[in-house]
């Protein structure tokens, strides 16, 4: 656990919006050094500048964590800058998804690229640097309670499973380390995810445009659920909670009711459509 989070530095992905925004503000009204990760350089560059006047060690690194490359380079950039990191936040992620039928393997390996596998190179590039320091470490890894449920949204809900798979598993094997581990599950919260996953979408080849169609297809609403991220929780409150947790060293940070619905969900179709292997 942290208690002190002056003159310690922070990585933090996804940070140029939401939750990654809001995060590596509170990071910085607390003293620490920040290194903001995006793939977007223009609003890296308006979030710095707007950081540097609350702290004079605020720097970024234009990241697709997608890209292992980048990943390496933005752990070497951070090491060879601060010689340590305290905190990493894997905050980065798109929310894209349609029906299964639909995607194209450029759908698939974008989600995945982005919301699995760079919350998986973060851990690979910089756990074992943290564990070689003597210094407390967090790791923070965003996920949703799409996480938790049984079917919709397959790419999405796939790689949600896959980091809170991946998080439980870290905290089992860090557990008596100096590396605490923290996953995020924030529900709604106010951000740009929609549009801005729209946005990156539409420059990359092959991969599908999301319209209300396509929502449709899925049982759901393209007008309903831009109005949830509207309606959604102020992500300064969840930066709040994060840094109680990392104080605390709590696991689970939650929306209670959203999770346990989801997981509702999928215990009910356990219930209801199984095909029992008991030996009696």
């Amino acid at each position: 656990m942290i208690k002190d989070f002056e003159g310690k530095v922070a990585v933090v992905t996804g940070a140029t919006s939401g939750i990654g925004r809001s995060l590596a503000t509170a990071f910085a009204n607390r003293g620490m050094k920040v290194i903001l990760a995006d793939i977007n350089k223009e609003a890296l560059e308006e979030v710095a500048q707007e950081l540097g006047k609350i702290s004079n060690e605020v720097l970024l690194k234009v990241t697709d964590v997608s890209d292992r490359n980048q990943v390496a380079e933005l752990a070497d950039f951070s090491y060879d800058t601060f010689e340590s990191v305290n905190i990493l936040c894997n905050n980065a992620g798109v929310c894209h998804s349609a029906p299964i039928r639909l995607l194209s393997l450029e759908d698939w390996d974008w989600v995945l690229g982005v919301n699995f596998y760079g919350v998986l190179y973060g851990v690979h590039f910089f756990l074992n640097r943290m564990l070689e320091s003597d210094n407390p470490c967090h790791i923070v890894n965003t996920f949703s309670d799409f996480g938790l449920g049984a079917g919709s949204l397959a790419p999405y809900s796939i790689t949600k499973h896959a980091i809170i798979a991946l998080s439980e598993s870290l905290y089992g094997e860090l557990s008596k380390t100096n590396v605490g581990v923290s996953v995020l599950c924030p529900g709604w919260v106010k951000t740009d995810l929609l549009k801005n996953t729209e946005h990156l979408g539409q420059q990359r080849s092959g991969v599908l445009e999301l319209t209300s169609e396509i929502f449709e297809s899925l049982n759901l609403s393209k007008e309903g659920i831009e109005n949830e991220f509207r309606t959604g929780v102020e992500p300064d409150f969840i930066a709040e909670k994060v840094i109680k947790a990392i104080e605390e060293d709590i696991f689970y940070i939650i929306t209670p009711s959203e999770i346990i619905q989801s997981a509702k969900a999928r215990i009910d179709l356990m219930n209801e459509n199984t095909a029992r292997l008991d030996r009696s």
